[in-house]
């Protein structure tokens, strides 16, 4: 269900239950941080790794530039990031057409890495989400996009959002929510 900025302006809620903020605190930051926490341990390294990782997985040859930009660092951290993928053997970097450029690319290691980062997402979200019934997944998977749509502020946002996606669960056409909050800006 797509739901327009205008609809969700006239339908939110002004004001949340304080409750509902604090557990959604909760809920957030746990997440977040066992994700990060097992993402980190599969790399090997700590910080902006398993994000590298996941978007030279998606868009392989991407410029050490346009991922700085993607996912919002300098480009001398990304260099430095890319330089130990590249020494623990998962990342590769070959000169891009300009020759002044580098381009990124996943060893087998590196796409071994990926799928093990993307797999021990899904299985803390899973772990997450194993109290609820099937129709509470089914209620909530709505809500949920309705969420991410609004939390769209430009364009860039969906790349810091989606950082450690298996975007290919979302598929194509506008089914991904992010990707939808993104045309309603126009």
């Amino acid at each position: 269900m797509n739901f327009s900025r205008t609809y969700l302006k006239e339908k939110k809620v002004k004001t949340p239950p304080d409750k509902l903020l604090n557990v959604l605190g909760a809920l957030s930051l746990t997440v977040a941080d066992r994700v990060e926490r097992q993402a980190d341990e599969l790399v090997g390294m700590r910080g902006i790794a398993a994000a590298t990782i996941i978007a030279i997985n998606l868009d392989s040859g991407v410029l050490i530039e346009r991922l700085a930009k993607q996912l919002g660092r300098s480009q001398s951290s990304m260099v430095r990031t890319a330089q130990e993928l590249v020494r623990q053997g998962l990342v590769e970097k070959k000169r891009g057409v300009d020759r002044r450029t580098f381009e990124l690319y996943l060893t087998q290691k590196g796409r071994k890495c990926a799928r093990s980062i993307l797999t021990a997402r899904n299985d803390i979200l899973r772990h997450a989400l194993s109290t609820l019934t099937a129709d509470d997944c089914i209620a909530l998977q709505p809500i949920i996009e309705r969420v991410l749509e609004g939390l769209v502020h430009r364009v860039s946002d969906q790349y810091s959002m989606c950082r450690l996606c298996d975007e290919k669960l979302c598929g194509n056409g506008g089914e991904c929510p992010v990707e939808r909050g993104v045309t309603l800006l126009a």
